[in-house]
């Protein structure tokens, strides 16, 4: 995971990280991996404020999550 660096006049960045696979516990001593993503948003708190960047980056996880799904 990193820390992206915002260069003027960007408000934001998003850092992505390359996709890893993790081991998971699948239940009854069983391990399975699955895809991970590390994501890192850097934004100027003095122009975005507020709910909206955690907003912002719990939605593309979600839509990563589904556009995962849909291909298996």
């Amino acid at each position: 995971m990193f820390t992206p660096v915002i260069n003027l006049p960007q408000v934001a960045i998003l850092g992505v990280c390359t996709i890893i696979n993790r081991p998971v516990n699948l239940g009854n001593n069983t391990f399975g991996f699955v895809p991970y993503i590390g994501l890192s948003l850097t934004y100027d708190h003095r122009a975005i404020d507020g709910d909206l960047p955690p907003y912002s980056l719990r939605k593309l996880k979600n839509r990563l999550k589904l556009s995962i799904l849909r291909l298996k």
